[in-house]
């Protein structure tokens, strides 16, 4: 089964709920890395999913279960579009005009959801029958920006919106409607945060959702820290730290058997990747088990993006030589995915946004000096203990959680 995230800002955004940040800052950050040494046997393919005609970098954000994907290319005047890979091809999502557009997920029944410009703004949108269908502005809640982060298997859409004084809260749809998980005056907007920030400066923004409609994201709490949510049968529930304080946590993706990964703050005010195992939300919180990832060898920063139904998570992770790289976390090893690919290609994977059923990958890194989309094929399931001969430190991954 898909799992349906990000998304990020190419940080899905990536998606932040207290900027709106297009992904292509992350097309020009990344230039001038190279490729990891290390090498195990090859676990996976790499096909380059390509750029739309004259265009310089693109990005690969999410999948569906059959490998096809979506995100976005841009051009050399900067402009970007969101864009579908299906079938070797890449094809231009409609768009409400303007130039700054991004699908961020997709899911098996072909609905591509987005941000897309609306004049001087962005909206979030959603297209169907894989972008054939007319693109629907799904507004936001009386401000000026908003985008839609991830989309699940039933076709429920989640995202974030800004109302008239320009603070963004989660949203997901009904009947193509949006709908308010924070609380409600009787007006019908928003009066805070359901962790319970009623300030002026009170955000969220949902970031994923199941199939059974359980959402994950990040909200401002009553202390104005920024900190990872559930949202289950009404209830909004922060997600446990990692001992950090006023941090910047978020949850960036859900699977069907409610594993949620993202990031959080660590007691050294640092911040890291994390699996999450759910196992109930009641009036109390959140209740289950948080395990720590880890970092790739010589890095300070990593953050998880997507996590498939077999519970294989995959992100992004700094290194020693500074380099932005991918990684895969499977039966407690991190890897860093430049070692299970063949050491000659000239690829440098620098981010991997998406896993699917099949063990499938998408993201994005570098290739002859330029930002290109990439899925990953595996050759074989790759066995547990292959991936430790090459696995690195389980220590707490410092992170700075950009979704890249």
């Amino acid at each position: 089964m898909l799992v349906e995230s990000f998304g990020i800002s190419g940080k899905k955004s990536y998606r932040g709920t207290a900027k709106w940040v297009g992904a292509s800052a992350l097309a020009i950050s990344m230039l001038g890395m190279t490729p990891a040494n290390s090498q195990a046997a090859i676990a996976y393919n790499v096909v380059d999913l390509g750029l739309l005609p004259s265009n310089i970098a693109s990005a690969a954000l999410g999948l569906t279960s059959s490998g096809t994907a979506v995100g976005y290319s841009i051009a050399s005047d900067a402009s970007q579009r969101a864009v579908l890979y299906q079938s070797g091809n890449v094809t231009e999502i409609g768009s409400l005009g303007g130039a700054a557009n991004t699908a961020y997920g997709i899911n098996n029944l072909g609905r591509i959801v987005g941000q897309t410009a609306v004049g001087s703004n962005q909206h979030p949108f959603y297209v169907d029958s894989f972008g054939a269908g007319s693109v629907q502005d799904l507004g936001t809640f009386g401000g000026a920006n908003g985008q839609t982060n991830a989309v699940s298997l039933t076709g429920q859409m989640v995202g974030a919106a800004q109302d008239g004084s320009g603070r963004s809260f989660a949203f997901t749809t009904t009947g193509g409607s949006l709908v308010h998980l924070d609380p409600t005056d009787i007006n019908g907007n928003a009066t805070g945060t359901g962790l319970g920030d009623t300030t002026g400066g009170a955000s969220s923004s949902a970031l994923g959702v199941n199939s059974a409609g359980i959402i994950v994201g990040q909200a401002s709490d009553a202390t104005g820290a920024t900190r990872a949510f559930v949202y289950s049968g009404g209830t909004m529930a922060a997600l446990p730290t990692l001992g950090g304080s006023g941090g910047f946590d978020a949850a960036n993706a859900i699977n069907s058997t409610n594993q949620i990964v993202g990031s959080a703050i660590d007691a050294n005010n640092s911040e890291v990747a994390y699996l999450y195992s759910l196992t109930s939300v009641d009036g109390s919180g959140a209740h289950g088990t948080m395990t720590p990832i880890g970092l790739l060898a010589g890095g300070s920063t990593s953050n998880a993006l997507s996590i498939n139904d077999a519970g294989v998570v995959v992100g992004t992770g700094d290194t020693d030589s500074s380099s932005a790289d991918a990684f895969i976390y499977q039966s407690g090893l991190l890897t860093d995915l430049n070692s299970l690919i063949d050491p000659n290609n000239g690829w440098q994977l620098a981010s991997a946004t998406g896993i699917n059923s099949a063990g499938q990958i998408v993201g994005f890194g570098i290739i002859d000096g330029a930002q290109h989309a990439f899925l990953l094929n595996p050759t074989a399931i790759p066995e547990p203990g292959t991936l430790g001969l090459i696995t690195l430190a389980a220590t707490p991954l410092l992170l700075r959680r950009r979704r890249r």
